[in-house]
């Protein structure tokens, strides 16, 4: 098996065992063997107080064998190997919490071997679910590898013969609403994701929902706002009732009112009987206002009224109604201008404020969607489409620019066009690469450990390679699209074979 040196930074998390750095015969354990094989940038072990003084020795030969590689030791406070719930809990905060969050833009592998083996049944599921999309490796005893075959394996977590694992939304808990209930609404309505903005605006919206206050949703377009606002609705006192979830932007101005807020017979050409509007067909449920925003000022005044008074007024009529509705609006603009939006309304809406991050924000979340889209439309289509593990990272390099709604049409789409069962990541670049902006289009959100010689070395990579392309592998003529030398470009094809 050949392994393709990655344009991004490679990262390689591993538990240490008792054979290693070396074996019972001094010869190398599985971390220094996989070494030997494949080159990794950084390296993080992960010891036990049993493994301890294995992880500071395979660290030092490390440091001395491999200077280009760096190594860190990640102390674990696993004791009892057979307490799976703390074993898995220990190693996904260690790994995702500290590691995977603050490397986001890095390709990661997996060594299942070293360690007691349910750290290997832990690695699996963490690898399975999504949580943390790596490549899992294993190094074959020297028993199992004969003549043409590679010393190092592979395992597909996503393999059609192996279950398909969940990944985890870990919340604490909350006063209002019992911890199952939650999570049961959170998967009945197909919230997906662990990201700390996004479990913060859940847990919000779980504290409010028993309050009657109106509340405002931001976010950008495909965010997920309905979601948020059936969460409230759901674990309300109202759940039994109607939501009713309304697109302020859908209708002309001249309408808009009339469907809000029904009218008396005779209010205009065509009236030719009362008839209830939206807010009253809501009665003891939740109005889901999405793009408030683009009430005109007219509809925005008659809301007002039904927030602070709860009451309307029909078009065409003179008295007032009573109503009992519960007021939830979502915009992706700025809501506070009151060039488009009035102030007093904007203070009666925003009692309660979530807002929810995009999705290029959410990076470590993106291959949890994609597998919750792949599952869902294979369903609905009747498909059985896979995909390789290394386009659930791969996915993790677009910008969203339409968020979950974007990610959600392109995997359908992908369910739908592929021909072949599993979907590889040059299949997905054919396709989609000219549909969706890559992360690196505009300068990209920064977090922390964030690598800017990575990137760096990422796009000048893409782009060199887009003039062999362009140019038929011609390095000469490559060169002139660059106004670059022919010896640059073969030093960059050179050091490309070197790290394969």
């Amino acid at each position: 098996m050949m392994y393709k040196k990655s344009s991004r930074q490679t990262i390689l998390l591993t538990s240490v065992g008792k054979q290693d750095p070396y074996n019972q015969y001094q010869k190398p354990g599985p971390i220094l063997s996989l070494l030997s094989e494949k080159s990794f940038d950084k390296i993080f072990l992960f010891s036990t107080s049993g493994t301890q003084k294995n992880a500071e020795d395979t660290s030092i030969i490390i440091k001395e064998k491999f200077k280009e590689t760096n190594v860190e030791i990640i102390k674990t406070n696993i004791e009892d190997p057979y307490n799976y719930s703390f074993m898995i809990k220990e190693v996904r905060d260690l790994a995702i919490g500290n590691i995977y969050r603050t490397h986001q833009n890095s390709q990661f592998f997996i060594l299942i071997g070293p360690g007691f083996p349910q750290m290997q049944t832990c690695w699996f599921l963490l690898a399975s679910s999504g949580e943390i999309p790596a490549t899992l490796l294993y190094i074959r005893e020297e028993q199992y590898a004969g003549p043409g075959k590679n010393k190092i394996g592979e395992i597909d977590p996503r393999s059609k013969e192996l279950p398909h694992i969940q990944p985890k939304i870990s919340l604490r808990e909350i006063k209002t609403v019992s911890e199952e209930k939650l999570k049961n609404v959170i998967e009945q309505i197909g919230i997906v994701g662990d990201d700390p903005k996004l479990k913060e605006a859940i847990i919000d919206s779980a504290k409010a929902a028993n309050y009657e206050f109106p509340i405002l949703i931001l976010g950008e377009t495909g965010t997920g706002k309905e979601l948020i606002a059936r969460l409230i609705h759901e674990l309300s006192p109202r759940s039994k009732h109607t939501f009713f979830p309304f697109n302020c932007a859908t209708l002309p101005e001249g309408t808009i009112e009339a469907e809000l807020f029904g009218y008396k017979k005779g209010a205009f050409t065509g009236a030719d009987e009362d008839k209830k509007g939206i807010i009253e067909t809501c009665e003891d449920g939740t109005l889901f206002l999405d793009e408030i925003a683009d009430l005109p000022p007219k509809a925005q005044a008659g809301l007002l009224r039904a927030i602070q008074f709860q009451n309307i007024i029909r078009l065409g009529d003179h008295q007032t109604k009573g109503v009992n509705v519960r007021f939830i609006g979502a915009t992706n603009k700025n809501i506070k201008d009151e060039k488009i939006f009035r102030k007093d309304l904007y203070f009666r809406l925003s009692t309660i404020v979530i807002e929810l991050p995009p999705l290029r924000e959410r990076k470590p979340d993106i291959p949890k969607l994609a597998l919750y889209f792949l599952k869902k439309f294979n369903e609905k289509h009747k498909k059985n489409i896979e995909f390789e593990q290394d386009l659930l990272a791969h996915l993790q390099e677009y910008e969203w620019k339409g968020n979950i709604r974007e990610l959600s049409q392109v995997i359908e789409r992908t369910v739908l066009l592929t021909e072949s069962e599993k979907v590889t990541v040059d299949e997905f670049k054919k396709k989609y690469t000219h549909e969706t902006a890559k992360y690196h289009s505009e300068i990209p959100e920064l977090h922390y450990g964030f690598s800017l010689e990575d990137y760096l070395n990422k796009i000048r990579a893409d782009i060199i390679n887009k003039a062999l392309e362009k140019a038929n592998g011609n390095q000469s003529e490559a060169a002139k699209y660059l106004n670059i030398t022919p010896q640059a470009i073969n030093k960059f094809i050179k050091k490309k074979k070197d790290k394969v």
